[in-house]
């Protein structure tokens, strides 16, 4: 894929719906990779360096809430976007609760998950250079 376009990297159980994201993500020019099961998900994003995660609470026995709290905490992720995706509103009434910069219930609209998507793209930017400097303590402010 071109270097200048975003990259997402999608983590969901269904297979249909890795599929759905995937196809309508690129027909936006975005560079997509999609994953699900179980799998080392902290090397597949030190060595894929997406833009924003669009993460399932729940995927391959693993619990999508821990691992936006773990990506937050690592120097290395903690600026990438995460779009937390979810059935569950439950879940997703507390998604700050573990650091998500944002959500969606499923099933979901298209037109409106590539609003969210385009819009926490934008600021990327601004996060790896706040973050920068003075991440650890401004991090939380964003």
């Amino acid at each position: 894929p071109d270097t200048t376009m975003s990259k997402l990297l999608i983590l969901d159980n269904s297979a249909e719906y890795l599929s759905l994201l995937t196809y309508f993500q690129e027909k936006k020019q975005y560079a997509v990779k999609a994953l699900t099961g179980a799998f080392d998900v902290f090397s597949e994003i030190y060595n894929y360096k997406p833009d924003l995660l669009l993460l399932d609470t729940f995927f391959g026995g693993e619990d999508g809430r821990e691992l936006c709290r773990q990506l937050r905490n690592n120097r290395e992720t903690r600026h990438v976007g995460i779009l937390i995706l979810s059935a569950s509103t439950d879940t997703l009434k507390d998604y700050k609760s573990f650091y998500a910069d944002d959500f969606i219930q499923k099933p979901f609209n298209f037109h409106m998950l590539s609003d969210k998507i385009k819009s926490l793209l934008s600021w990327i930017p601004i996060r790896k250079k706040a973050l920068g400097d003075e991440g650890d303590k401004r991090l939380h402010e964003l």
